[in-house]
């Protein structure tokens, strides 16, 4: 009988495989984003078409993202707290908030974002602005309405604290009644619809914070509060 790997050596030649996989999935999702932008450029196309396109195009960039946030969770895993850097959460927002319109534009999208603060160095370098992204993203999916309005707010204290809300999108059932954790015991169709929100829980507490989901308005079923917890970093 053969011995079994080693941990460590398993957990390797995954890293290698789902590596190459991400790579070759997001290679093949660039090239329809291009075909997709060639047939949007047509001035002829009509509206229903362009309007299915646009969708497509959306659907194209999450699943782009949700393949770079399995490569990214596995990379910092990697890492020692030394190596895991700072970031300004305040432009992380601000830049997330343009690229956001990009992944969704059918839709028309607005981030209310008023720090009370220039900065806001938190430890967790580039995972910083995946994070802001992820729990974004995720706010937006949740909204079915053509006009998305986000509220973000900053708040100082032991720790830096990143508020977003969308009073018109719907906390999934599972969301309600269980906690974030929970998901992981569903179907793998349930996990999918809320692989960001799965994201920003794991390397939330990687970097040494935490993410939590809540509802607004239990009566309505609508409404959806993420609350993103990050270290502050130390003076450099």
């Amino acid at each position: 009988m053969a011995k079994l790997k080693p941990e460590h050596e398993l957990e390797e030649r995954f890293s290698f495989t789902m590596d190459t996989l991400g790579h070759d999935v997001i290679n093949n999702n660039q090239a329809v984003l291009s075909y997709l932008e060639l047939l949007l450029a047509n001035p002829g196309l009509s509206p229903d078409v362009r309007k299915y396109a646009h969708r497509a195009v959306s659907h194209v960039r999450v699943s782009t993202t949700l393949i770079e946030n399995m490569r990214k969770i596995a990379l910092v895993r990697t890492l020692t707290p030394g190596e895991l850097g700072h970031a300004d959460v305040v432009e992380a927002v601000r830049t997330v908030s343009e690229e956001l319109r990009d992944v969704f534009p059918a839709k028309k999208i607005r981030v209310e974002f008023a720090p009370k603060v220039p900065k806001a160095e938190a430890v967790g370098g580039a995972q910083i602005k995946d994070l802001v992204l992820n729990m974004l993203l995720d706010l937006a999916m949740l909204d079915s309405g053509d006009e998305i309005f986000i509220r973000v707010q900053l708040k100082e204290g032991a720790d830096w604290q990143l508020v977003a809300e969308d009073k018109n999108a719907e906390l999934p059932p599972l969301l309600r009644t269980g906690s974030i954790e929970s998901i992981y015991g569903q179907d793998v169709s349930i996990s999918a619809k809320l692989s960001c929100v799965l994201f920003a829980k794991t390397m939330s507490v990687a970097l040494g914070g935490d993410f939590e989901a809540a509802g607004l308005d239990a009566g309505r079923g609508r409404g959806v509060r993420f609350t993103l917890t990050l270290r502050k970093a130390g003076p450099t």
